[in-house]
């Protein structure tokens, strides 16, 4: 027997107690000594080492069969278990109900009410391998911190130097190529998404990503968003490589409508007014402000993943509060449709006096331009613009005074819905009377076009 192990069974039974003549007192620490005991007895060899050991000390005589004599009363001594009860008792949930209006019951304590379950031991049922979704693919790896810095200074000096030239090349590749190469757009898209983002969580500073902040690539991304849900339909062997691309594509509108809030929150009065203009086109125009809400009915979640829908949703949830605090900030509401009140006919009634018939009544212009704007909207992109002559040479007064009867026509035109011929007398009449910009600047852009077109339809120049 070894040295080590004897001398641990000596110091255990001398802390088990002694008996005084009279009676047995048991040290504090008795319950853990026979526990010890217990432990040693089970671990025993084949030879029976520690049984032969403490019948030569005489330990059944001495001290176990006293402790019976006297201590019968202490159950808790000779119920004594090494392993612990996996049963730890019922605990009540609380504001809870079970079946029937009984008590919530579970068996141990939890630290979020989400984690209690009744179902993870049910088996689930087999799904075909076509109607299961598409699975996330998204790994985020940590780099080392140093790896962590130089890409950051990489980023900063990207944005600060070569970003916009960057996107502006890629932008005008995409678009002259017929419908765009796939990784082309792609990576354009992932570069959309990234480097906004940077922008706004590291300095937020919009001359660094003002190439990518307008209506043109609210429009391209729009598009691509549509293509890869028709390639998801046409081209069903690559279901999940168009998904992905959907959900880039996604991912990067929803970057886009968030630096137009981040752009709202800039002290620079000029941020905010470049901001208003581009949002006025995304809510005045119907295939921009539909594009979330057709993604949504669109939705399929054989084809889709569940990253898809959760960034769907919070997609959704920004446009409409931006389009809420749109509406709220001092703007005219947003007429969406209006819904004509058919009247019914009176029965009975004999013919009234030509005086006293029912009148419709004239659209305001605001009901006009709602009908207008996205036209002109589409006319702006899409159409070609003819060619006009913003003066009369025939006349006897001289070509600067005849610039408000040019405004005027202009206006005339748009509330005749000849849009084409509207803007294209704009833009003559902007190459004739360049000075004061009254008809806008030379380098304007389509947004600050647009808003010239609605100030002149709304004015009034003494017509109609």
């Amino acid at each position: 027997m070894a040295d080590y192990l004897s001398a641990e069974l000596t110091a255990t039974c001398a802390v088990l107690g002694y008996f005084d003549g009279t009676d047995y007192h048991l040290d504090k620490n008795c319950l853990d000594v026979i526990k010890d005991l217990i432990r040693y007895l089970r671990r025993d060899d084949d030879t029976h080492t520690i049984r032969r050991f403490l019948g030569r000390t005489k330990l059944l005589q001495t001290d176990l069969v006293k402790i019976f004599i006297h201590h019968v009363k202490y159950t808790e001594l000779w119920d004594v278990l090494l392993r612990h009860s996996r049963f730890g008792g019922t605990y009540i949930v609380q504001n809870m109900k079970a079946t029937g209006e009984n008590q919530m019951i579970c068996h141990k304590p939890y630290q979020k009410i989400e984690t209690l379950e009744f179902g993870h031991n049910k088996k689930r049922v087999k799904r075909r391998k076509d109607k299961m979704g598409v699975q996330d693919t998204k790994v985020e790896r940590t780099s080392v911190l140093s790896v962590r810095l130089f890409l950051k200074e990489f980023c900063v000096e990207f944005l600060s130097g070569a970003y916009n030239s960057v996107m502006k090349f890629a932008r005008s590749c995409i678009i002259n190529v017929t419908d765009g190469e796939a990784s082309e757009t792609t990576s354009y898209l992932w570069a959309v998404r990234f480097f906004m983002e940077f922008n706004r969580h590291y300095k937020f500073e919009v001359k660094y990503v003002s190439e990518t902040i307008s209506t043109e690539v609210f429009y391209l991304v729009q598009r691509q968003m549509e293509r890869y849900y028709e390639m998801m339909i046409t081209d069903k062997k690559k279901i999940p490589l168009w998904s992905r691309r959907l959900h880039l594509a996604l991912k990067a509108y929803q970057e886009l409508l968030n630096t137009l809030m981040a752009m709202d929150k800039s002290i620079d009065h000029g941020v905010r007014e470049s901001s208003k203009i581009i949002k006025s086109n995304i809510f005045y125009v119907s295939e921009y402000r539909e594009t979330i809400f057709s993604q949504l009915l669109c939705f399929d979640e054989t084809k889709m993943s569940r990253q898809y829908l959760v960034d769907l949703v919070t997609t959704a949830h920004i446009f409409l509060k931006m389009l809420e605090h749109f509406c709220q900030k001092g703007q005219r509401q947003l007429v969406v449709q209006q819904t004509k009140l058919k009247r019914k006919k009176a029965k009975g009634r004999k013919t009234e006096p030509a005086h006293e018939e029912n009148v419709t009544p004239t659209p305001t212009l605001e009901e006009r331009w709602d009908i207008i704007g996205p036209e002109l909207s589409a006319v702006m992109r899409d159409a070609v613009v003819p060619e006009m002559i913003p003066f009369d040479a025939t006349l006897d007064t001289p070509i600067d005074d005849q610039k408000s009867d040019a405004m005027k026509k202009i206006q005339k035109l748009m509330r005749q819905r000849n849009l084409e011929q509207a803007l294209g007398l704009l833009r003559a009449a902007r190459e004739i009377w360049s000075e004061n910009d009254c008809f806008g600047r030379a380098d304007i852009p389509p947004e600050e076009e647009f808003l010239a077109l609605r100030e002149i339809f709304f004015a009034d120049l003494g017509g109609e």
